[in-house]
């Protein structure tokens, strides 16, 4: 085989070329290796391999060509990824190779051919590609760093900034309740002045009243600022929402002229939602309504159900339209529109925003001759997540029970209840003695009045005093507001006691906090004392009406049709059914049910006189009675002995005279009667 041909083409390869015989000895040498290694091709030709590689990698070159020899035709190239290859040059100095390695020569020898790249350029490129690289991670790692740390000091900063605002806001209302109230009491007052006064003191206290909205505006804008609260949703009985909007809203509209009417026309329904975030968003849109509404006006929350199972709550004042530019600017975030009578009104932003976060819509709607505000809600919890749900789910029952009690209570005649005979007790909770005070003063002409410097000076005075009705303020030392009102709801004695919080700090979340403890109802301070006055009077008459309900109808009325919470129904039902299982004994005392019930005899005794306006000694004879009047009258027994006997009487001379004292009849009067 003629190989000049190809020995010439190789010659003028651009990449190194040369052969080495079986001994390793090199029997060919181009040009681009002449110029690689510096040396000619005389000078290398017959030298071994040995001289083109340094003295530490020589082994290694003989150990990979016998074993490539061994095995594969062709070398994949080799000192570049996997090991790192070096040759040496004339003048000794070393610089890194790749080497393919093929078997056979161009003559007649057999031996290998290497084909043999400088990359030591490549390598110097690739490290410093690698060097910038590094470099380059270093530096976005540094900015990343630095963003972080600028990040985390802008939200410290605006925390500070919303901090900061809370409490300005905090500390002006709380300069202006000292004045309004005053102001109030003057307006209410029965002194004499001069229309001239009376004019500076309107003037005043309407300036106060323009101040309320921009303050809650500026809180608002700090709410979104920070992202707003996250919602804790339970499933809630919303009739009991509706309630508690309804005694917190109801005093200064009724205040204004202005009626407002409920109409439920769902039956125990139960939702998925944040109950306290639900409460601000209904209470702020009826305030909404109310301020653009004029005197002689009705105010209408209606609450159904569709086919679909989404539940509309509508808030509707059908005597008066809004105007096009509030409809279409009330959404906005920083829009302050001034009200009819004067001042100014704050917008729904913040509340379409939690009804978003509900799943729900909020929207205006104009009709004919009025205004309709909606919003829906979604039933189920499909539409939230696991994060925001509750685990342990612990809501109000409804209102009214369908469970019945075994015996129908008949009417108790001719008895004074000593809580509407009394002049109710009202506790009023602040570490401001001007606002303690100028509270005192509102109250004083209806109420008997004391005060407590913070929650646990509160709870003392509860516990000796029991009062009808506690004022707290939020912000307190030693105990705040929201404590002393958790304890009052885990104590079996007070449970029942109706709470205002009493606030200069309207944020959402400060305000979540105090419904999420239970209490009634919420006032943001300036407070204005005939709104005050109303919301006392109505949240003291409910509890009232409850006892009065309970003792006139206890004959004709189950308990079950009476509006008590869940805990007070429980309990009365409890001792209800001791007496029922334990009434034919004669030995049934106080401290019987007081077992039945947990409780200490005091604590019973104060519970059940609270709620029904009698002793347990008169409750349980009252049982007996109308449980032998019963009978009496179907003639489920024969004599007036076996009744008496029957209901826990020892004997039928004292079962006569008092049941004739109850009844205004006697039992053998009623057995004739039933036998004619």
């Amino acid at each position: 085989m003629n190989t000049k041909p190809i020995i010439n083409l190789l010659q003028l390869s651009s990449e190194a070329i040369l052969s080495i015989d079986e001994l390793h000895n090199i029997s060919f040498f181009n040009k681009s290796a002449e110029r690689m290694f510096g040396y000619t091709h005389d000078e290398a030709l017959g030298e071994n391999l040995s001289l083109l590689l340094p003295t530490r990698y020589q082994k290694d070159h003989r150990k990979n060509i016998t074993e490539f020899g061994n095995s594969e035709l062709v070398s994949k190239p080799m000192g570049l990824r996997d090991i790192a290859l070096f040759g040496l040059r004339k003048d000794k100095s070393e610089f890194q190779i790749q080497v393919s390695i093929s078997k056979g020569q161009y003559d007649s020898s057999h031996g290998y051919t290497a084909i043999i790249r400088d990359i030591s350029k490549q390598v110097d490129i690739e490290e410093e590609l690698r060097l910038r690289v590094d470099i380059r991670t270093h530096e976005i790692d540094r900015q990343k760093n630095l963003l972080e740390i600028r990040n985390e000091r802008l939200s410290k900063i605006s925390t500070t900034v919303a901090q900061l605002n809370t409490s300005l806001v905090k500390n002006l209302r709380q300069r202006l309740s000292l004045i309004a109230m005053p102001i109030s009491n003057l307006k209410q007052s029965d002194i004499n002045l001069s229309e001239s006064t009376l004019h500076l003191i309107n003037i005043a206290y309407r300036e106060i009243e323009t101040l309320n909205p921009l303050l809650t505006q500026f809180e608002n804008y700090s709410l979104l600022e920070t992202g707003g609260s996250g919602l804790q949703i339970e499933k809630q009985f919303f009739g009991s929402i509706i309630d508690n909007v309804y005694a917190t809203v109801s005093g200064k509209i009724i205040q204004r002229g202005i009626d407002l009417e409920i109409n439920n026309k769902t039956v125990n329904l139960e939702l998925f939602i944040d109950r306290n975030i639900i409460v601000k968003c209904l209470i702020d849109v009826v305030a909404f309504v109310s301020e653009n509404a004029d005197e002689n006006d009705r105010i209408m929350i209606s609450v159904t159900e569709d086919k679909t199972g989404l539940v509309k709550i509508k808030i509707s004042n059908p005597s008066r339209n809004l105007p096009i530019k509030l409809m279409e600017q009330i959404f906005d975030v920083l829009y302050i529109y001034q009200l009819p009578r004067g001042g100014f009104g704050v917008n729904l932003s913040i509340t379409r925003y939690l009804i978003k976060l509900h799943g729900g819509s909020l929207d205006i709607v104009n009709f004919a001759s009025g205004t309709d505000i909606e919003i829906c809600l979604l039933k189920g919890r499909a539409h939230f997540t696991e994060a925001e749900l509750v685990k342990k789910t612990n809501h109000n029952p409804p209102a009214e029970s369908n469970k019945q009690i075994p015996v129908q209570l008949q009417n108790i005649t001719n008895r004074k209840h000593d809580i509407s005979a009394r002049k109710t007790n009202v506790l009023v909770v602040d570490d401001q003695s001007d606002i303690r005070f100028l509270i005192k003063e509102i109250l004083k002409g209806s109420y008997n009045v004391s005060t407590a410097i913070n929650g646990q000076d509160a709870l003392t005075q509860v516990r000796t005093k029991m009062p009808d009705l506690v004022i707290s303020d939020i912000v307190m030392p030693v105990m705040d507001g929201i404590v002393f009102t958790r304890k009052m709801r885990e104590e079996e004695d007070f449970k029942s006691i109706p709470i205002i919080l009493l606030t200069a700090n309207t944020a959402s979340e400060v305000r979540f906090k105090g419904l999420r403890a239970r209490a009634d109802a919420y006032i943001t301070k300036p407070v204005d004392s005939e709104e005050l006055l109303i919301l006392v009077r109505n949240l003291i008459d409910k509890r009232h009406q409850l006892v009065l309900r309970y003792s006139t109808k206890l004959a004709d009325t189950l308990v079950g049709q009476i509006h008590l919470n869940g805990q007070d129904r429980n309990f009365l039902e409890t001792v209800q059914q001791t007496i029922l299982s334990n009434i034919s004994h004669p030995g049934l005392c106080v401290n019987d049910l007081a077992r039945a019930v947990y409780l200490s005899r005091r604590q019973l005794e104060r519970r059940l006189k609270f709620l029904t306006g009698i002793s347990p000694t008169k409750f349980i004879n009252e049982m007996r009675l109308l449980t032998a009047k019963e009978l009496l009258e179907k003639n489920a027994l024969s004599t007036i002995n076996e009744v008496a006997t029957a209901v826990g009487f020892n004997g039928t001379g004292y079962f006569g005279r008092i049941f004739r004292k109850r009844f205004g009849i006697s039992p053998s009067d009623i057995l004739l009667r039933q036998n004619e």
